[in-house]
């Protein structure tokens, strides 16, 4: 019975594979078009920001530091030096100086803004504070006005 249901399938083709779509290693005009051009793409050291330490360094995306004091802003941004870590590595290294500070989705997306009373508790903090979602550093969308607090 099971033998003759699936003969019966392959026949009618209610089994048969989609066709794939030819692999291209340049894209198509119809997919650079659909492309979404605000997702990040890798490479794309634009949208990232440098944290080093003297020694390590990592790369953090754009918009990640939430609150950053000001004896710390000769640590970001500066030309990269020493051993690229994970941002799991240099974190654990720099727990003294860095504090993650974990984010929903919808923060990490931009749908929603991250609560002032989250930020005017960092403000108080003399650590840096990053924004992490599912254990790496996320940009966030800061309220309007509050984007000084974080000096990014």
């Amino acid at each position: 019975m099971k033998a003759s249901l699936i003969l019966l399938a392959l026949a009618t083709g209610a089994l048969a594979v989609p066709a794939q779509p030819p692999i291209t290693a340049v894209p198509t005009a119809e997919q650079t078009k659909h492309r979404d051009r605000t997702a990040p793409t890798p490479g794309n050291v634009e949208s990232t920001v440098t944290l080093h330490d003297g020694t390590h360094w990592t790369l953090v995306p754009s918009g990640a530091v939430v609150h950053l004091p000001a004896g710390l802003r000769s640590l970001v941004g500066a030309k990269a030096v020493g051993q690229l870590l994970t941002w799991a590595e240099f974190l654990e290294k720099n727990r003294s100086w860095i504090t993650p500070a974990v984010v929903t989705f919808e923060e990490a997306a931009g749908t929603h803004t991250l609560p002032t009373k989250h930020i005017k508790l960092w403000s108080k903090q003399d650590k840096m504070i990053v924004a992490v979602h599912q254990g790496g550093p996320t940009s966030v969308r800061l309220p309007e006005d509050n984007r000084s607090l974080a000096q990014r």
